[in-house]
């Protein structure tokens, strides 16, 4: 017997990419590097992003019950 299942899968991409930030920071655990180094990937063009992988996982699965005829 032929059965539907409905799954939901959260799909995570992974990108890498280089930034350069300045300003006055106490060292290089500074956490306002991290916060800038964010902002300015986030500001570039997400194209110019080089791609890693991409995850995939399964969060849910439910069957479809079908009414017999």
């Amino acid at each position: 017997m032929k059965k539907t299942y409905e799954v939901q899968v959260d799909i995570t991409q992974r990108f890498t990419t280089t930034v350069k930030v300045e300003g006055e920071f106490k060292d290089k655990n500074d956490p306002q590097i991290d916060r800038l180094a964010k902002q300015e990937a986030d500001n570039m063009a997400h194209a110019a992003w080089d791609y890693d992988d991409t995850e995939f996982e399964v969060l849910n699965v439910k069957e479809i019950f079908k009414p017999s005829l």
